[in-house]
């Protein structure tokens, strides 16, 4: 059921890695040896959950610019590379919001004609000043091939699991559940490397770190019950060390 994407596990150890000094690099625009970035800051949508009262405009990446229309922002610092149709094309896995929506998953990639393009969106909050944190990495859930990805909702109020499907031009929801423990990001960080999940022969790791303590808590994600809920058995809790060698599905 579960497949194991080599991809994921190459982000998911190298994010863990290095994610201070691609962060950095990663805002360097227009894009850098380190991969998309985003530039052209903007203060059209002002939240304020990086600390800083701006947002970005413009995605850089396969060395071409595209620039949102507004009202929408990238309420991000990080663009996230992945390949969930495993065709050896990545796609870039993004948060963009608006005011009175907040924020949303976004997927953008090269289209046909080999133009940077949004190829899927997934639904928004509803609300303004309400973000989302994408979980790094990528798995099937379902089991139909395409690997989903995944989103911790308002990680700072009420965080609660989001797994999401790109079907054509959307990204659906597949399942949410609350989290047991912690959160993925802290109010005011740009630490953005804080969870990831990936395939293994066990099932689908799945941990996130609750900053700023750096304890780790880890969990399997067993699949989707005949309801369409998805469950979850805790299996380990220890320290980023600890962390690192699950996620990497050793």
């Amino acid at each position: 059921m579960f497949h194991v994407a080599p991809l994921t596990t190459a982000l998911l150890a190298l994010t863990f890695a290095l994610a201070a000094p691609a962060f950095a690099q990663s805002q360097k625009g227009p894009e850098s040896a380190a991969g998309p970035s985003f530039s052209e800051p903007t203060r059209t949508y002002q939240h304020g959950v990086f600390g800083q009262d701006y947002e970005y405009a413009t995605l850089n990446a396969f060395g071409q610019s595209l620039r949102l229309a507004e009202p929408e922002v990238f309420e991000d610092r990080r663009p996230r590379l992945v390949d969930l149709n495993h065709d050896g094309q990545p796609e870039i896995l993004v948060v963009v919001s608006q005011a009175g929506l907040g924020a949303g998953l976004a997927l953008f990639g090269l289209d046909a004609g080999g133009r940077l393009v949004r190829l899927a969106s997934g639904p928004k909050i509803g609300q303004g000043h309400r973000w989302q944190a994408p979980v790094i990495g990528q798995a099937d859930v379902t089991g139909n091939g395409i690997d989903e990805v995944a989103s911790i909702l308002t990680p700072h109020i009420r965080p609660r699991l989001q797994i999401l499907s790109w079907q054509g031009e959307s990204l659906e929801l597949v399942s949410t559940r609350d989290l047991p423990a912690g959160s993925n990001h802290a109010y005011g960080s740009l630490a953005l490397d804080n969870a990831a999940w990936c395939a293994s022969a066990q099932g689908i790791n799945l941990a996130w770190t609750q900053d700023p303590s750096r304890q780790t808590a880890w969990f399997i994600v067993d699949g989707l019950s005949a309801h369409g809920a998805l469950t979850m058995t805790r299996t380990l809790r220890g320290d980023r060390d600890q962390a690192l060698a699950a996620l990497a599905c050793r």
